[in-house]
């Protein structure tokens, strides 16, 4: 199917965090805010839509979301992690 998850990256190592899995560039003429790209990373497709500067909304196929959420968590350890559940 094609249900998708969404994750939501927000704050000063959101960008970093992104640069390190994916194949973009992140700088604001290139990517603004409002603007959706669609990317992968380890051949497993994300959407990302860039609500703020420093915040994106990643869309995963829900098939694949555990294994995406774990390589986010790990290049987000750096600059520190926290997890919320949004159920709406």
């Amino acid at each position: 199917g094609h249900a998708r998850c969404r994750l939501r990256l927000q704050g000063p190592g959101a960008v970093p965090t992104l640069q390190k899995l994916f194949a973009l560039d992140f700088r604001a003429p290139a990517f603004g805010v409002g603007e959706v790209r669609l990317t992968g990373a380890h051949h497993l497709p994300a959407l990302l839509h860039r609500t703020a500067t420093d915040a994106f909304d990643v869309y995963l196929h829900t098939t694949y979301a555990h294994d995406q959420v774990e390589s986010l968590f790990d290049a987000a350890l750096e600059w520190g992690v926290e997890l919320s559940v949004d159920t709406n």
